[in-house]
């Protein structure tokens, strides 16, 4: 069995009570899309909840976000990409970092 090497931070992060949400999008060449690369980012607040700081996600540690898939509710699901959240991220991000109107 292959040894999986997770960060400590997004160990604690999936797995904790942390709001949190995880990005899926693609990446392709400019002049062919049919070759696309799945990739993921884990957002989180940062400890003063005034910046939301983004981790991506390695092969191993998508292993860790699938056995943790229930605790996340999908948000969005378009053609470029999908959005998870656990514990009301997009709440608690919009309570600390309002939009200001100019």
């Amino acid at each position: 069995m292959k040894r999986v090497r997770v960060r400590n931070k997004t160990r604690r992060i999936l797995t904790g009570s942390k709001p949190c949400a995880v990005v899926e999008y693609y990446e392709w060449f400019k002049m062919d899309r049919r070759i696309e690369n799945k990739k993921y980012e884990l957002m989180y607040l940062s400890k003063k909840k005034e910046v939301v700081k983004f981790i991506e996600l390695r092969e191993d540690e998508l292993q860790l976000l699938r056995s943790e898939q229930d605790n996340f509710s999908l948000m969005e699901d378009t053609p470029d990409g999908k959005v998870w959240e656990k514990n009301n991220f997009k709440a608690l991000v919009k309570e600390h970092n309002p939009i200001r109107k100019r």
